[in-house]
């Protein structure tokens, strides 16, 4: 693959199943993931933490984000893999 080559693919939500009594929740969907020509898939990694049962305000409300890591930082650079399909 050449390195300026691109892919775009879409991930499809189907929201609005309040009828089959599904909860309406409010949730933020952000993601944005590359595969390296070296076969890698990068992506933000997140730093959490577990709540305190008291601190949780509903069902499925567990972890505080408490930062955000660059895919850059989280793996390993494409210069340092040592895959032999990449010049």
């Amino acid at each position: 693959m050449a390195g300026e080559a691109g892919f775009v693919i879409a991930e499809s939500l189907v929201f609005g199943r309040l009828a089959m009594g599904e909860c309406r929740i409010d949730a933020s969907l952000r993601d944005s993931w590359r595969i390296r020509r070296d076969g890698r898939l990068l992506h933000d990694m997140y730093l959490v933490r577990v709540k305190a049962p008291a601190a949780s305000k509903m069902p499925w409300d567990y972890y505080e984000m408490l930062d955000t890591i660059p895919a850059e930082q989280a793996f390993q650079s494409l210069e340092a893999g040592g895959c032999p399909l990449v010049k």
